[in-house]
């Protein structure tokens, strides 16, 4: 009796609860109602708002066509035009007429528009108005400006279409249309003593209403041409509650409903309780009954927990595998009938999604490139009966891509048919990669080899260019056009010196020459070669305020600034934008994050190159100094740009960040530490080579270099013998070595290499100077060929000045 007491307490506690929620979630549906009315009133306004200026334009429209078909019209038939639109349209505030030079001529009504008649206002001029009738003219299409305070007086919106007949320009048909006239329009038949109305543009300006509105409120966007703005109604006080009589019916009647059902439980529990005495009558009876059931039941527990057992073995097994196993029947869709735990790892399915293909068949998930590959060399393999190992491509639940290998075999029934597949399937993604980065770095090894070979013919060349254009420079007459010509000649040179010192760099053939470098050049440089190759619409905005020193290698720092300008280019595409380049100095202190810099607390010069293109994904940004890791199609980029980049900058001391925003470009701010110490300003300063009459053996198998160096030696009293053959000059010296006070050979040559040929000499004649001359080898380096008992190592292209320094220097020392 006491249960049956406490279940009655509990169902009246209930019943109250439910009540008191159904009441509250009437309130709340009330609410709800409320607010769809908002909102339908909005979009009302909304479409109103929208149909109101549409109608307007109209205005507009009518006049293109009367100067489209009368150019000539006058301003008295454009009064009476006018005047007809104004009269059942109260928000023009007035039609205007620009001629084919964007100057007003005709404007109505003429009162509030004395501003307009008596000072004539040349549109295209006004830095107000300017750039959007440009707009309306270039784009030949109706274009709306606004709102913003107008010349009559207040703030409106200008309507403007552009008048062209047979793509002649005429002139403008503009219309001026008053905001408050045509939020009233719109507000009409709505109770204004109860809404709250906001309207705004694009920008977030508010043009009518409060600045802001409560959460409550619904926003619409009103979209009429190129002009976008949002328009919210709000109520004044928003009805919380529901009317008093409502809540009393929901009162009565789930209070009438909850006392009918207590009735029915209390009938109901009496009942349970004779029943009980019962229940208690039958149970002694199945008590005996249920012991000779435990035993049996307690039997087979042993015998499914072994199995059980054996099963989790066999999954732990199957889960620690670094693949999938699978059975499968052999069909093209590779129809599942199991699949390890390893199916999501590897697909990003469950394995029941897979299973009978439930939810995707695993034949889909192989790249459609690979599918008729595989599926014939899995064919082969089961007609010979043999194992098959493929590697294919397949495509996760996630759209990514994996490289798989599959090694399976066929399950055969007695009478040798295949009854399924049976087989283990592992990512190799990971090795795939590895084995590019390998061909990679074979192709760059490739890259330095090439690279050696062209700065030896290179710097061949350059040789007689240089060495003719000196000699032809000390025959040309002073300040004449002839010497500066030959100078350009060899600034090119020597430029043409520096382009191939940085392949060797580039390909790590040669290590960077650091010296102090003002950085201000370099940026000025290479903005001329960005200017004339970047395309038209990017514009190029520069701001250098520093003329600072660093050390670094000069050509690197111009691969620098080339590589991070190029990457702006292609973020900014064929829309264009803004490529800013700018420079100054930056002390480093400790809020600036100064840990991360090797040398904190120092002055530094900041370069920032910073673009408006498609930004940088955040969920990359910090991978894109990793080599090899890049988003650019593979013929428009390797990975290695930014990884190269960094490095030279880390080479110099100095550190690099980026910022970016998707959709609104990217800056690149790299730091180089000043030098501290003030560097000499260079002046030019006449050299005077000294002669000389003693006797020269010179060794190259390029004829002009032969001849070129010949001709220098004999200017300077030299007595020279040129040899285009390293044999037939050993066999020369050999015949009188006493007749030879120097000689000087290349190193690489057909036959006999220099350095073969200067041990040659020196074992004839120790006492004999030689010089060594190489375009580039890495067979001689300083310290082999001073192990030699070579005299001096010069690189070519070689200055006809360091040329003759070094042979007086060797002959006055003996």
């Amino acid at each position: 009796m006491k249960k049956a007491v406490l279940m009655l307490i509990f169902i009246f506690i209930l019943g109250l609860t439910t009540v008191i929620c159904l009441d509250y979630w009437h309130t709340k549906l009330w609410q709800a109602e409320k607010a769809a009315e908002l909102q339908s009133m909005t979009r009302l306004c909304q479409s109103r708002l929208e149909n109101s200026i549409k109608i307007r334009i109209n205005a507009i429209q009518a006049l293109v066509s009367l100067f489209g078909i009368h150019p000539d019209t006058t301003y008295k038939e454009f009064n009476r035009f006018a005047k007809q639109f104004l009269k059942v349209n109260p928000p023009i505030r007035a039609l205007q007429y620009a001629d084919s030079k964007t100057v007003v001529k005709y404007t109505y009504p003429q009162k509030g528009n004395e501003i307009t008649i008596t000072e004539p206002l040349c549109l295209i001029e006004d830095p107000q108005r300017g750039h959007f009738v440009r707009k309306t003219i270039e784009e030949k299409r109706l274009t709306i400006q606004g709102p913003y305070e107008l010349r009559q007086g207040g703030n409106g919106i200008v309507v403007r279409a552009p008048i062209f007949a047979d793509d002649r320009f005429l002139g403008l048909a503009i219309g001026v249309y008053d905001i408050p006239v045509l939020v009233s329009e719109a507000l009409t038949g709505t109770n204004i003593s109860q809404i709250i109305f906001r309207l705004a543009d694009g920008t977030g300006k508010v043009l009518a209403g409060p600045d802001t509105l409560s959460p409550n409120a619904f926003e619409q966007p009103v979209n009429v041409n190129d002009a976008r703005w949002m328009m919210g109604l709000d109520w004044k006080q928003f009805p919380l509650k529901i009317p008093l009589h409502k809540r009393l019916l929901i009162w009565f009647f789930g209070g009438s409903f909850f006392l009918v059902v207590l009735f029915f439980i209390h009938r109901s529990i009496t009942q349970t309780l004779q029943m009980e005495q019962t229940v208690k009558d039958r149970t002694k009876d199945l008590t005996q009954t249920n012991k000779t059931l435990t035993r049996e039941i307690t039997d087979r527990k042993k015998t499914e927990d072994a199995l059980l057992k054996s099963k989790r073995e066999l999954s732990t097994l199957m889960g620690n595998l670094q693949g999938m196993a699978y059975r499968c029947r052999n069909t093209p869709e590779w129809t599942m009938e199991f699949t390890s735990d390893g199916c999501r790892q590897l697909t990003g399915f469950l394995p029941s999604d897979i299973l009978n293909n439930q939810v995707v068949a695993y034949g889909e998930l192989v790249h459609p490139d690979d599918r008729k590959t595989v599926w014939k060399q899995v064919q082969d393999a089961l007609t010979k009966k043999e194992h098959f190992d493929v590697e294919y491509r397949i495509i996760t639940k996630s759209g990514e891509q994996k490289w798989v290998m599959e090694r399976g075999v066929g399950v055969l029934d007695e009478n040798q048919k295949i009854l399924t597949l049976e087989g283990f399937i592992a990512d190799i993604s990971d090795l795939k990669k590895l084995q590019s980065r390998l061909r990679q770095a074979q192709k760059m090894e490739a890259i330095g080899t090439l690279a050696g070979g062209i700065a030896h013919d290179f710097n061949n060349i350059l040789s007689s260019i240089i060495g003719f254009s000196e000699l032809a420079l000390d025959d040309a007459e002073t300040e004449s056009r002839q010497q500066k010509n030959i100078r350009e000649v060899l600034v090119a040179g020597q430029r043409a010196k520096e382009l191939v010192q940085q392949i060797l760099t580039f390909a790590r053939q040669s290590d960077p020459e650091n010296k102090p470098v003002k950085i201000k050049l370099i940026v000025k440089e290479a903005l001329q070669l960005l200017r004339s190759s970047l395309p038209a619409t990017i514009t190029i905005k520069q701001d250098i305020k520093s003329n600072a020193t660093i050390m670094a290698d000069p050509i690197q720092i111009h691969q620098v600034i080339m590589n991070l300008c190029t990457n702006a280019w292609h973020a900014m595409g064929e829309k264009g934008g803004m490529l800013t380049i700018s420079l100054e100095e930056k002390r480093i202190g400790q809020k600036a994050g100064a840990e991360s810099f090797q040398r904190p607390f120092a002055q530094f010069i900041r370069l920032t190159i910073k673009d408006t293109g498609s930004g940088i994904d955040p969920q990359i940004i910090d991978r894109i100094f990793d080599p090899y890791y890049t988003t650019k199609e593979k013929s428009k980029g390797t990975g290695l740009g930014l990884s190269v980049v960094q490095g030279i900058v880390q080479g110099c001391g100095g550190q690099i960040k980026v910022e970016s925003t998707p959709d609104q470009g990217t800056k690149f701010d790299v730091y180089f530490p000043i030098l501290e110490q003030k560097t000499e300003i260079e002046h030019d300063v006449e050299i005077k080579i000294e002669h000389g009459n003693e006797r020269i053996l010179v060794v190259d198998d390029e004829k002009p270099i032969a001849r070129m160096i010949k001709q220098m030696l004999e200017r300077l009293g030299y007595i020279v013998e040129a040899k285009t053959s390293s044999t037939e000059a050993l066999a020369l010296y050999k015949k009188n070595p006493e007749s030879f006070d120097l000689v000087i050979t290349d190193m690489t040559m057909p036959g006999m290499t220099g350095d073969a040929l200067a041990r040659a000499v020196m074992d004839l004649k120790p006492t004999t100077p030689v010089i060594l001359c190489s375009g580039y080898s890495d067979l001689i380096s300083k310290e082999k060929a001073k192990h030699m008992g070579i005299s001096a190592l010069l690189t070519k292209p070689i200055s006809n000045i360091e040329l003759a320094k070094t042979i007086r220097s060797l002959l006055d020392s003996l």
